[in-house]
């Protein structure tokens, strides 16, 4: 089905951000092969030399301003109307701008030498140095870019839905986020930092305590000690079932370190044979470590607690889902919710 309005994912070197300008070119390229009313969804990948880009025109960097922006306007309708003519409207065109094929940054030839006119650069797109081409799997491509299609500045927090999930917006769309699994997210890649920092921090205790594991989870604790230990926990067997635990991670807070062990190991062995969105066992198991710290569904969040969760998942690696494949959020489009109170295409009788 086609989108319900244009969509255009715009990175430029390797940064999401919005330019009205290019948006304004995607549109008169698809009018130009004659499609009346372009809706059209557009992965389109811009790169220019560093020092022909300024990003630092938007406080959380979502725009930029180019030093010839008609040379890129010019280009990039170029670009994909070439792809349109070549493949059909109905893939992504994928464009990428550079001044020289397969140039750096630093040595791109006519952007950093200010010698190249707009007009004779564009002559040069047609010959190889701006080229286009229609991506044929879309959902392939939306999977492969997911990390970096977020926008960079995290939506608006409006509030809690149920004690279960984050209701916010991006001043167009309307965004839930699953509290628990978005939560898991960036536990899971703070705590992944931490490993390869080797510096998880890890609370002491007080008094050293002594628990009870089920037999079942001793083979559990002996295989992956090691692991634990990096994690943050220090806990060895004191004899028959018996264990001494005198350290937990810190991300457990106050919850009861007996408790808390054994239900991370439990919770592993169960899951052993389970789909994971990680392969590792460190990583299933810092995974584990992050579900059972991570606010659950049903508990009351304050707000700053909730922006607090946004903000570490429109900044994680892989915001999409939680390691265990779980979706993190959802996104509601501003046409659907029109919809639904009959607002589009409604005319006063």
């Amino acid at each position: 089905a086609a989108p319900s309005r244009t969509v255009i994912r715009l990175f430029v070197n390797g940064r999401a951000v919005r330019d009205r300008a290019i948006a304004r070119a995607v549109t008169e390229a698809y009018r130009a092969t004659g499609v009346r009313d372009p809706r059209p969804e557009v992965l389109l990948f811009v790169d220019v030399p560093l020092q022909m880009v300024d990003v630092n025109v938007h406080p959380a960097k979502t725009e930029v301003r180019f030093a010839e922006p008609r040379t890129v306007w010019s280009a990039v309708e170029h670009a994909l109307r070439q792809a349109l003519a070549g493949e059909g409207s109905r893939h992504l065109p994928r464009g990428v701008l550079a001044g020289e094929a397969g140039a750096t940054s630093s040595g791109s030839r006519g952007w950093g030498t200010g010698s190249t006119s707009g007009a004779s650069m564009v002559r040069e797109a047609a010959s190889g140095t701006l080229h286009a081409e229609a991506v044929q799997d879309p959902g392939a491509v939306h999977d492969r870019l997911a990390p970096a299609l977020l926008e960079t500045a995290p939506p608006t927090v409006l509030g809690q839905h149920r004690n279960t999930y984050i209701v916010a917006t991006d001043g167009d769309d309307l965004i839930l986020v699953d509290q628990h699994t978005a939560h898991e997210r960036v536990r899971f890649e703070a705590i992944l930092e931490g490993l390869e920092r080797r510096a998880v921090e890890s609370q002491l205790l007080l008094v050293p305590m002594v628990v009870m594991l089920p037999p079942r989870l001793r083979p559990g604790l002996e295989a992956n000690q090691p692991a634990l230990r990096a994690l943050g926990f220090d806990a060895e067997p004191f004899g028959g079932d018996s264990v001494r635990v005198s350290a937990v991670p810190a991300v457990l807070g106050g919850r009861d370190p007996g408790a808390s062990l054994a239900a991370i190991l439990s919770d592993l062995l169960d899951r052993e044979s389970a789909q994971w969105a990680v392969s590792s066992a460190r990583d299933r198991l810092a995974a584990t470590v992050a579900c059972h710290s991570a606010a659950r569904g049903g508990d009351p969040l304050t707000a700053d607690a909730m922006r607090a969760i946004v903000a570490g998942l429109w900044s994680a690696r892989d915001p999409t889902t939680c390691p265990h494949g779980r979706p993190t959020r959802v996104r509601v489009a501003r046409e659907d919710v029109s919809r639904w109170f009959r607002r589009t295409g409604w005319t006063r009788e």
